[in-house]
This record gives structure tokens, sequence and C-alpha cells, in this order.
């Protein structure tokens, strides 16, 4: 079982998917985004407690690393500890499929960090967000192409009580 990853994964310009499940890693390298071609990386049942924030956009353009933001379009980050999600998150613009099921995330009354991760992710068709500390769940009705909302085992109650679910459910078009 890996504990880390090495840095020197990088140097597999070509790879499209990356499968790291189920080891002891505590961490992500950054270097762990900057795989040009990722389409699919699956780092799930690991030990993180955060994503490392994604290269800067400024940085790419200047031709000093490579990023994946354009390529990837599947992140498994389920069974870890994530409390948070990076700020750099919404640069995954191409990403389509999203598995946060079984770690710390928390919403609730002033939890944006959620909503400004996700609501720029325009191109999501699968979101599961099952088994974490959610109270609540950000209006997502930006995400018109979401097909999957998976939010089960939180502690959204109140939020499916008075007469079924929020309103913003019924602009999402392709919701199942």
């Amino acid at each position: 079982r890996l504990r880390g990853l090495p840095a020197a994964i990088t140097a597999l310009s070509r790879l499209t998917e990356r499968r790291v499940a189920n080891n002891y890693a505590s961490r992500l390298p950054r270097q762990a985004w900057r795989l040009p071609r990722l389409r699919r990386l699956c780092v799930a049942g690991n030990m993180l407690a955060a994503l490392p924030e994604l290269p800067s956009s400024a940085a790419v353009a200047a031709g000093h690393c490579a990023s994946c933001a354009a390529t990837l379009t599947s992140l498994d980050a389920s069974g870890n500890q994530l409390a948070a999600l990076p700020a750099s998150l919404p640069r995954l613009r191409g990403l389509r499929a999203l598995d946060l099921r079984c770690n710390q995330l928390r919403g609730g009354p002033g939890a944006a960090g959620l909503e400004r991760a996700l609501l720029p992710l325009t191109r999501l068709t699968a979101l599961r967000l099952d088994r974490n500390h959610l109270a609540r769940l950000p209006c997502l009705a930006p995400l018109r192409r979401l097909e999957v909302l998976s939010a089960s085992g939180n502690h959204l109650g109140p939020l499916f009580e008075r007469g079924g679910a929020p309103g913003w459910v019924s602009a999402l078009p392709a919701l199942e």
C-alpha cells in the first residue's frame, strides 16, 4: 500500500487514467494535476484530508507546467477525510462526474465554500455527496446537465420535509 504518491508521476505525460484507490495515502502532491491528458482520477478510499490546489492558470499559460484542468472528466475522491474542496476546483471546467461520498464535507448556513466549488462545474452530469455532514445543499440550478444527484446519509431532513424537494430541483431538466 502506498502512503504517498511520487512527484515523478508527471513524467508520464500521456497518462489518461490514474487510479490510486484504497491505500493509506494521506496527501496527494500538487503534481497530481500536472498530467495534460488525464481524463479520470480516482483517489478513493485513502486518508486524504485535502486535495491539492491546481496549478495557476498563469503558470500553465506561461508554459511553466502542464495541467489536466481542461481534460479531466471524472474525479473520484470518495472515502477520504475531506472537510473542504480546493478553491481551484472550479477550473476543472470539463468535469462530468464528481464523487465525494463518505468524506467530512459540511454544508449549512455559511457553508459557501461548497457552493463556490460546485457551481462553476456546469458540465457535471453526476454529483455524489452521500454520507458527509451536509445540513443543506447549495442551490445547484446552474448545473443544468446534472442527471444524477445523490446526497443520502447527510443531515438534510428539514430540506425535504415541507412539501418535498427545494424549488431549484425543478430547474434541472436532466435530473433523474
